[in-house]
């Protein structure tokens, strides 16, 4: 699998240490650099589901060969979530729409349009499980053989993890009709953007560059730099929060409908 990349992308030590020790670059084919040095960014980033759609899945395997597993039935259950990046707000005068910033991969000025999250349960019998949000994505890439080759689009992904009670809980509310959407944040590794000023709408203004944590993802790091930059991965923090049915809200169809 090659990744379909049309930059390259260098750690390097910043010129502003007393702002942050380190960046990573992007640079051109002629290697000039592109854009400004990214920086990790430990902001709660939001999203809002477009779409909601709760599957269970029942399934026998038969095998022939161990005697405990023969006609054994089993059911798994997610809840699959299509998301767009932003949230609406709301102060005493109007709503707006907050933080619908646009992702990409370092490597490429492509905008992602595909975001999913799956919500899976845990097992409340095993006690090393532990709820919380795992991050992965990927560039884009070509696949199959040389006669059913495709294109696979830049793809991101959530997977949240809940105990039983929370999970079925969210369940029922979708079975009732009782979800209007879901708002999603987060602080995942990762996440990369240009040095922001302290201030609360500022911090919320820059494009989003991702790196990925495929292997194929690969960042020229200098030998004398003993750095690591942070990949998706696990959350340090995460926030969920469902909205019932409520008045028709125009900015709130704005942000679920418009175009990317």
């Amino acid at each position: 699998m090659s990744l379909l990349l049309e930059r390259d992308t260098k750690l390097k030590k910043s010129e502003y240490e007393n702002l942050y020790e380190w960046a990573l670059q992007e640079f051109d084919e002629n290697g000039q650099e592109i854009g400004s040095p990214q920086i990790p960014t430990d902001l709660n980033l939001w999203f809002t589901s477009t779409e909601i759609i709760y599957k269970k899945k029942i399934f026998k395997d038969d095998y022939p060969f161990v005697e405990s597993q023969r006609n054994y039935c089993d059911e798994s259950e997610l809840i699959f979530i299509n998301l767009k990046p932003g949230v609406v707000k709301e102060d005493d005068k109007e709503s707006y729409i907050f933080d619908d910033r646009s992702y990409s991969f370092f490597g490429t000025d492509r905008k992602i349009d595909k975001f999913n999250m799956y919500i899976k349960k845990l097992d409340n019998d095993n006690d090393n499980d532990e709820e919380g949000a795992i991050s992965l994505g990927i560039p884009s890439y070509e696949s199959g053989g040389d006669f059913d080759k495709k294109i696979e689009e830049d793809y991101f992904q959530i997977n949240l993890f809940l105990n039983k009670d929370r999970f079925d809980s969210l369940v029922k509310s979708i079975e009732r009709k009782a979800v209007n959407h879901i708002e999603f944040s987060a602080t995942f590794p990762g996440f990369y953007s240009d040095w922001e000023p302290s201030t609360f709408y500022g911090m919320y203004s820059e494009p989003i560059k991702i790196l990925s944590n495929d292997a194929e993802q690969v960042i020229d790091i200098p030998e004398e730099l003993d750095i690591e930059p942070p990949k998706l991965g696990e959350s340090f923090e995460f926030h969920l929060e469902v909205i019932s049915p409520t008045i028709r809200n125009p900015v709130f169809e704005k942000l679920r409908d418009e175009e990317d």
